[in-house]
């Protein structure tokens, strides 16, 4: 039964469809390899993300669509991508699973013009730019990353969610993203009790108030453009909207703490950056600026720690 609208986004659902039904398939034939963990890791908050989960070889995704809530899987057989999908958003899934796997962006566009960055880009072969088919879930996650660390935001998604628990379609136990009416009205008491301040509880409400509009615009400019209205949405939670949301090759999240230093090491092998050093090195590869921070990610790149001498103590007898 599709979902009833009102002007901030998809309400609750009617009882829940049965766990497992018969599923919507497709299957893509792959003409290049893809890497589908490395792929989708954008779609996920880590792997203690309820509503996205492995199971065996498949990559499962649960969200709120327009025509209700639905379950997506993605496996990787030989030279096929093999699609199913639950409940009754499932079509409307479906229909975007291209584009979510990666399918629709062209690595091949990408040249690498020096020996390290072929290096790279062979390391990191398979791995494409994914495009979120709900928007607002990404913008959600990005904002609850704000100011903290990574685990900490991971903690407040999950809390979050299982304090709006509600099962998915499909046969992989997963767990529906928080409807947004219900966001809307939560408490900042029950944001604070997952580590949320108020003032990023109030982006969240904003995100949720303007969820129709958000998930119509197709253009990055446009989107950011509807992104900078909302209060507490600044240059680094809009890039990596535009970059892990709409797949956009190009954008650059500055302002980041760590994202600097990871750049600069793994491009010129200086272990302490800025955001001015970082995107000097960037400036070559103009047009895939997003993907190569993303290939350095999935490359498992990692900055050395400064050695920290101790102080030697000595004793008396």
């Amino acid at each position: 039964m599709p979902s009833e609208e009102y002007d901030g986004g998809f309400v609750a659902q009617a009882p829940s469809p049965p766990a497992c039904s018969t599923p919507v398939e497709r299957t893509f034939e792959l003409g290049h390899p893809l890497d589908l963990r490395m792929t989708l890791l954008t779609q996920r908050m880590g792997n203690a993300d309820p509503t996205a989960q492995w199971r065996g070889e498949e990559s499962c995704h649960a969200l709120r669509t327009p025509e209700g809530p639905g379950a997506i899987g993605f496996a990787v057989a030989r030279r096929t991508l093999r699609v199913r999908a639950f409940g009754p958003g499932a079509r409307w899934l479906v229909e975007r699973a291209a584009s979510m796997a990666g399918l629709e962006d062209d690595p091949d566009s990408f040249t690498p013009a020096d020996r390290p960055m072929c290096d790279l880009v062979h390391r990191t072969q398979g791995v494409r730019l994914s495009r979120a088919p709900v928007i607002i879930y990404t913008a959600i996650r990005y904002v609850l990353e704000q100011r903290v660390t990574f685990g900490e935001a991971v903690y407040a998604w999950k809390g979050i969610v299982q304090a709006h628990a509600e099962t998915a379609p499909g046969p992989w136990e997963l767990v529906l993203p928080p409807d947004l009416a219900a966001l809307m009205k939560t408490p900042d008491a029950l944001f604070m009790q997952k580590g949320v301040e108020s003032r990023r509880a109030a982006t969240i409400r904003e995100l949720a108030a303007g969820a129709r509009f958000l998930d119509r615009v197709t253009a990055a400019n446009e989107l950011g453009k509807k992104l900078r209205t909302i209060p507490g949405i600044g240059p680094w939670t809009e890039a990596m909207v535009l970059g892990a949301g709409l797949g956009e090759p190009d954008v650059v999240p500055v302002l980041d703490v760590n994202l600097p230093h990871l750049v600069t090491w793994a491009l010129a092998a200086e272990p302490r950056g800025t955001d001015e050093r970082m995107l000097e090195l960037l400036a070559p590869y103009a047009g895939h600026r997003f993907r190569v921070i993303r290939l350095i990610h999935c490359a498992g790149v990692s900055v050395p720690k400064p050695r920290v001498r101790r102080a030697r103590h000595r004793y008396r007898a």
